[in-house]
């Protein structure tokens, strides 16, 4: 009997050691294992890491090489630009004149493509639209022989109380083509880039999209601008402050609005001119 307690209690004591054993080696293996492939996440991130910063600095030699040759390939080449717009390309709310978006773009195109850019009077008045703006200048932007035009009206065209401007939207559609279609038959065929409206919202949305429509259509580019405004406060007023137009309201872009715009329109500009 004492024998087969003490057999009992050896195998007892031999299966306990095993268990504590086992446990203690299962435990440190899996500590390797999670060793191991923290390791390896460890370094897969850092390759990853390593692999997008590689990618960047490759793209940013890539563009920084494409936009140096772009400049050399038209440095000292002559720009016409005309403007065709209201008070935006006018300049309303700007402090000085070389604030405006158009002056600003103008700038850019100099700076970063090379050009020397002559900035044409264009068809530019503030509280026009197409129809009385836009169209009656035709035979002015043509005289003037422009390279590129710019095209930024809608802002007062959908407004009732604006008598000479307001047309309806099928109305703007109509004379926006008839606008596309007599500047691109000019001799010299320009380059065209459409501007969406101005911190408007509801009618002027409308606009937008006929305006995107019509980009499309007429194959010009278009920039739409709304992100610099919609949902934003920093880019327009604050109103009384003194401006080269009198003084500033709540709606016109300031010089940070102005800022924006040259620099989207240049984007698309350096597309279409590179």
């Amino acid at each position: 009997m004492n024998k087969q307690l003490g057999a009992v209690f050896v195998l007892g004591t031999i299966l306990l050691v095993t268990l504590i054993y086992g446990g203690i080696y299962s435990k440190a293996k899996m500590q390797r294992v999670y060793e191991k492939e923290r390791a390896e996440f460890i370094q897969e991130e850092a390759d990853k890491k390593a692999k997008e910063k590689a990618e960047k600095e490759k793209r940013a030699a890539e563009k920084a090489a494409e936009e140096k040759r772009v400049y050399e390939a038209h440095k000292g080449e002559s720009l016409i630009y005309s403007p065709m717009g209201d008070s935006l390309a006018d300049g309303y709310a700007a402090t000085t004149p070389e604030q405006r978006y158009i002056a600003r773009f103008t700038k850019l195109l100099h700076e970063k493509m090379g050009y020397n850019v002559q900035l044409a009077e264009g068809a530019v008045k503030g509280g026009t639209g197409i129809s009385d703006e836009a169209l009656p200048n035709i035979d002015k932007l043509r005289a003037q022989q422009p390279d590129l035009i710019t095209i930024q009206f809608g802002n007062n065209d959908h407004v009732k109380d604006k008598k000479d401007a307001y047309v309806t939207p099928g109305e703007f559609k109509k004379k926006l083509e008839t606008l596309v279609d007599e500047l691109v038959s000019f001799p010299k065929k320009p380059k065209i880039i459409l501007i969406t409206t101005w911190n408007s919202g509801g009618t002027s949305l409308t606009f937008d999209q006929i305006i995107e429509d019509v980009g499309k259509e007429k194959n010009v580019e278009v920039t739409n601008i709304q992100e610099l405004w919609q949902g934003r406060t920093d880019t327009f007023g604050p109103a009384g402050v003194p401006v080269y137009k009198g003084k500033s309201d709540e709606w016109h872009p300031n010089n940070k609005g102005h800022k924006e715009i040259a620099e989207k329109l240049f984007n698309t500009a350096y597309e279409t001119l590179k």
